[in-house]
This record gives structure tokens, C-alpha cells and sequence, in this order.
């Protein structure tokens, strides 16, 4: 072969084959990816997702209307019984209003003392109403801390310092959420005396029933600080030993015991399952990849030394070897990777948070429930000592004929604006206790239930979010690789310019 065979042959190979990552462009493949990319566009998470959602919330809502068709139904009815009712303080042969009054209240609690009791709920109504501004101002703070980049602790750990500096507004943030703990020690304290005194019936239990969850989503908060707290010291200690440690070379023994460590902390995060825990290590997780995202292509890029112990304790949270480490961290940092592990943490964060607040909003709606029915106990006493404002001369009186008839017209005459208006205000007050007020706890009951189809439909959209991160990455990559390859066309010239010397070598014969 000649001097011209020999410099075609290697010049044509040399463009065909290039690096071994080239490869021949194929018409049918580049519509496969095509087809797979328009087919992935079609794919809706979001929209089923939220479809799911809106029928949920429709389910929801129907039976919300239901409790409160029912109560409206229930009212009517009490109103009937009530209009024929005697004013009278008691009366064995009729129904009186007093009566109506202590029935209701019995399903609440066993009441020796009326007024004493009035007392009693009045101070226990005031107590909630303080105590949800207190924490409604609490979760604000937090939500401010988190905003800076701050911890934003439970009250039990509020006084512990945290990791890494405070800006003035976190540390100012941190102040006021420090005071709003001791207030809220303060009330809750009060009103757990105030329960010691009620007497036995549902309140009593449900009041019970409340304060037991109020220690257990404390101790869970407390739980997930102390978790946490363990979780970064460790990590702290590892990004030091890194730091400390000289590219190229095996893991000191130093190095590993602290890997060990980091990964034993992780391990009682997972066994343990707290759910503040996990919210909380998914906001680290994602935070701390988010920071060397941000340094990418400036002086502070993660490749260089200075910064690879922040690479390493994001690697350590994934990876169940030292070595394995040390060598990623030698490795050229390809951003699509640590963009495509940021996407799934901030998946896992999402699902975190949204089993968190779940938990948060159930104590929440117990609460709420439990104010409620103190709300109604409220009612059903006040609308009692109305009553025993009445003049005497009306407690002969049904209430129908004390409200649709001039009281003058009564022998002898009776006839009392205060009285009057009295009665309207305690036949209106049982009317909201039994109706719209009860409608409230019931309601309120109905939401919690409601948390679980909402937590069953969260698992099952994180779930898909997972794999959509995945196969979205996976899709990209196969379609930009069908795209790709070497076309006739781009060797066009190549083959001219060949030809040419070719013919210039035959007439040079």
C-alpha cells in the first residue's frame, strides 16, 4: 500500500473512531429518543398527584356537610323541645329549660357546682386562647430561623447552642422564641392544674388525653434535637479528620472510627423513625449539598482541598466506606451527579416535612378540639346563670309564652326587659353549644381522621417523585445520546479532500 492508501485509510479511521465514546449516528435511534422524550413530557405527576388531592378534599368535604346537615337537623329538633319547655328551676311533671341544660352538660362533665365550674372553663377557655397564640407565634419564629439558615430547636433545647454561627436576626429570632417557651411552661402549667380540679366525664378525658400528647410530641422534639445534635458533632469531627487528611492517600484510623460513628448516628435516626428527626436530617442533607452547589467554578470550588471536607460529609450521609470516600473525593466533581443526589434529597426532604407537619397539625386539631368542647361547656354554664337572673314571676312561665307573649299580659304582671333579654341570650348560647360549637369538634375530629388518607397519599407521591428524578435523569441522557454520533455528512469534505490527492497522485504518473 502507498504513501496515499496508507494516509486515507488512517485519516478516515482516525475521524470515524476519534475517542472511544464516539459512535455512528443512527436515524432510527435519534426518533426512539425523540419518541421517548415527547412520551416523558406527556407523563403528569403533578396533575394526577394534585387530582388524587382535590378528591380527597372533596370526601372531606362532604362529610363536613354532612356533621353539619346533622347538627342543623338536631338543633331544629331541641328548639321544638325547647319552646314548650318551663322556666321553672325544677318541675317533675315537664321538661324544663334547666333540665335541657344539665343534659347537655352531663356529656361533658359532672357539674356539683355550676358557677364554680362557669369559673373553672372561663379561666380554661382564656388559658387556650393564649396558649395557641403562643404557639402560632413560636411556629412563625421558627419558620424565621429556618429562613436564615438557622436550627429552629423545641422549647426544651432552645437554650442549647446550636451548630455554626447565628446572623443578628436568627440570634434575635432565637431570643424571642426562648421568652415565648417560658410563657407557654408558664400557661401550660396553669392549665394543668385546672384539669387536677375537673370532675370526672368526657372533658376530663379528653383533657387527658391531650396533655399526654402535648409530652409525647415534646419528648419527640426533644428527641430529634438530641438525635441531631449527635448526628453533626460527629459529622463536624469527620469533615475535620478529612481536612486533615492528605489527597491520594488510605483513610487514617482516626478517619474511620469517626465514619463509624457518623453512620451509627444515622442508623438510630432511621431505627428510631422520629419524624422531627428525619425532617430535620433532610433539611441538613440538602442544605449541605445546596452550599457546595453554590461554590461551583469559583474560588471556593469543592475540588480544591480547602473544601473537600465539605464534599466528604455529604458523602459519608451515602456512601458505607472510607476508602470509597477518599476516593470520590479525588474524582473530577461532575455537577449533573450532585444535581441529580440534590433532587432526590430534596425529595426526601419534601416527604419529611410533610410527615412532620402532619404530626404537628394532628396535635394541633387535638387542641383545637379539646377548646371546643371547653367553648361549648362555656355556653351551656353561662346560658344556666342567665336564667338564674330571671325574675320569679316568670318561672311559672312555659318559654314560649315568656318570648311570644307581652309579659303584662300575665296575672299578676310580669313583665322584666332584663329578664327578657336574658332568655333570649340562653336560648340563643344552647342553641350555638349544641349546633355550631359541637358542629366545631366534630369537625375538627373529622380532620384528624382525614390526616391519614392525607399521609397515604404523601408516601405515594414522594414514591413517585423518587423514580421521576430518576428516570427524568436516565431519559435526558439516553436522548441526548441517540442525538449524538457521527453523520456521512461530517466526513463529506474529508472524503473529497482524500479523492482530490488521490487524482492529483494519478496525473503526477
Amino acid at each position: 500500500m502507498n504513501t496515499f492508501h496508507r494516509l486515507g485509510c488512517a485519516s478516515l479511521c482516525l475521524a470515524l473512531s476519534g475517542c472511544a465514546g464516539m459512535h455512528l449516528y443512527s436515524e432510527k435511534r435519534d426518533q426512539q429518543g425523540k419518541d421517548l422524550k415527547a412520551a416523558w413530557v406527556k407523563v403528569d405527576l403533578n396533575g394526577y398527584f394534585a387530582a388524587m388531592h382535590e378528591q380527597r378534599k372533596k370526601l372531606l368535604k362532604a362529610d363536613i356537610d354532612s356533621i353539619a346537615a346533622g347538627r342543623s337537623a338536631e338543633v331544629d329538633s331541641a328548639l321544638v323541645l325547647l319552646l314548650d319547655a318551663s322556666l321553672a328551676k325544677e318541675d317533675a311533671n315537664a321538661v324544663t329549660f334547666y333540665s335541657m341544660l344539665d343534659e347537655q352538660l352531663k356529656e361533658l362533665a359532672t357539674v356539683p357546682d355550676a358557677k364554680a365550674f362557669l369559673g373553672v372553663m372561663k379561666r380554661w377557655k382564656s388559658l387556650s386562647s393564649e396558649l395557641q397564640a403562643n404557639r402560632a407565634r413560636q411556629a412563625a419564629y421558627r419558620k424565621l430561623l429556618k429562613a436564615e439558615g438557622a436550627d429552629a430547636p423545641s422549647c426544651r433545647a432552645v437554650n442549647v447552642a446550636g451548630s455554626g454561627e447565628l446572623s443578628k436576626y436568627a440570634a434575635e429570632y432565637l431570643g424571642e422564641l426562648g421568652k415565648l417557651c417560658a410563657s407557654e411552661v408558664r400557661l401550660a402549667g396553669e392549665q394543668d392544674a385546672l384539669i387536677a380540679t375537673l370532675p370526672a366525664g368526657t372533658l376530663l378525658t379528653s383533657a387527658n388525653n391531650t396533655v399526654a400528647l402535648d409530652r409525647q410530641h415534646a419528648a419527640l422534639a426533644a428527641e430529634a434535637d438530641a438525635l441531631m445534635a449527635q448526628y453533626r458533632a460527629t459529622l463536624e469531627a469527620y469533615a475535620a479528620a478529612v481536612r486533615a487528611s492528605q489527597p491520594g492517600t488510605a483513610p487514617s484510623v482516626r478517619l474511620t472510627v469517626l465514619g463509624e460513628k457518623v453512620r451509627a448516628a444515622l442508623a438510630q435516626i432511621a431505627t428510631l423513625n422520629n419524624v422531627l428527626g428525619n425532617e430535620a436530617l433532610a433539611d441538613d442533607r440538602v442544605k449541605r449539598i445546596d452550599a457546595i452547589l453554590r461554590r461551583l467554578g469559583t474560588s471556593a470550588d469543592p475540588g480544591k482541598d480547602a473544601s473537600r471536607a465539605e464534599l466528604a460529609a455529604v458523602l459519608v450521609t451515602r456512601v458505607a466506606d472510607d476508602v470509597q470516600v477518599l476516593a470520590d473525593l479525588d474524582k473530577p466533581l461532575v455537577p449533573m451527579s450532585l444535581l441529580i443526589r440534590r433532587d432526590l434529597e430534596k425529595n426526601r426532604a419534601d416527604l419529611a416535612t410533610v410527615q412532620a407537619d402532619l404530626v404537628r397539625k394532628d396535635i394541633e386539631l387535638v387542641r383545637a378540639a379539646q377548646a371546643s368542647r371547653v367553648a361549648e361547656a362555656v355556653e351551656l354554664l353561662v346560658a344556666r346563670s342567665r336564667l338564674d337572673s330571671l325574675k320569679g314571676c316568670y318561672r311559672s312561665m312555659r318559654l314560649v309564652d315568656a318570648i311570644a307573649f307581652p309579659a303584662v299580659k300575665v296575672n299578676p304582671p310580669c313583665d322584666d326587659a332584663d329578664s327578657r333579654a336574658a332568655l333570649y341570650d340562653a336560648a340563643g348560647r344552647y342553641s350555638h353549644a349544641i349546633g355550631d360549637q359541637r358542629a366545631r369538634t366534630l369537625r375538627l375530629e373529622e380532620l384528624r381522621r382525614d390526616l391519614k388518607r392525607e399521609r397515604q397519599l404523601a408516601f405515594a407521591q414522594a414514591n413517585a417523585g423518587q423514580w421521576a428524578v430518576l428516570i427524568d435523569a436516565t431519559a435526558g441522557q439516553a436522548v441526548a445520546y441517540a442525538a449524538s454520533g457521527q453523520k456521512a455528512s461530517d466526513y463529506k469534505d474529508l472524503v473529497q479532500a482524500l479523492s482530490l490527492l488521490w487524482i492529483g497522485q494519478g496525473v503526477n504518473k
